[in-house]
């Protein structure tokens, strides 16, 4: 019976070792429509994926907003689960323009209450005099007391705030237009495409556009 059972932990080792092995083709259409768009963030934000869907949306917006105006934006993006110190970012997205910090952007999932704005605060805003920085997470996470501390520090001279997620993504795709929509959809799949993105995130991918067609 042991041996049985080392046999079949052996079988299953190698079975996910060959999944992660695997090609995933990502899934691309050639034409999206607004409507679709807003779908398609929706099932993404839904999906378990350890924030790395809501990180990748906003970079990926980031980045199409400066292409599609043509802004002279340097954008640095931390890795996936790198620790802010490391990344030497100040939250997942920093953009500059010519050496200077214009907004640092963080994207979270998780709950923020008052607590973890004042320890953001400490950490990283008022350290590395951050002027300007923003939550982008669901706003019905964000709690009160933390909306009163972010008044507090504004108050004080820092910008800290809060956008809704889920919001900004698709009114921002209203502004870029169509030329940027389209490129909005290539850079997802440019970074999807990354060998450190888990398999199960590229298959939930598919089938999250695969949906747009039904």
């Amino acid at each position: 019976e042991e041996d049985a059972r080392r046999l079949l932990d052996h079988v299953m080792y190698r079975f996910v070792l060959l999944r992660e092995e695997s090609n995933v083709e990502l899934f691309q259409l050639g034409r999206i429509s607004l409507s679709q768009y807003a779908k398609l963030i929706d099932g993404l934000l839904a999906r378990p994926s350890g924030g790395v869907f809501p990180c990748l949306l906003v970079l990926s917006m980031v980045e199409t907003i400066a292409q599609r105006f043509t802004l002279p934006w340097e954008i640095d993006a931390q890795g996936i689960n790198v620790a802010d110190k490391a990344s030497g970012t100040g939250g997942d997205i920093c953009i500059r323009r010519g050496g200077e910090r214009l907004l640092t952007i963080e994207v979270t999932e998780r709950q923020v209450d008052a607590s973890r704005v004042r320890a953001t605060f400490r950490a990283k805003i008022a350290t590395a005099g951050l002027r300007d920085y923003v939550f982008v997470v669901h706003l019905e996470r964000v709690q009160e007391e933390a909306r009163q501390q972010a008044e507090k520090y504004f108050s004080q001279g820092h910008d800290v705030s809060f956008a809704d997620i889920r919001e900004w993504l698709v009114n921002s795709l209203v502004t870029v237009g169509a030329e940027g929509r389209e490129h909005f959809h290539s850079r997802m799949r440019e970074h999807l495409g990354g060998s450190e993105i888990p398999k199960a995130l590229k298959v939930a991918w598919n089938d999250e556009v695969e949906k747009l067609t039904r």
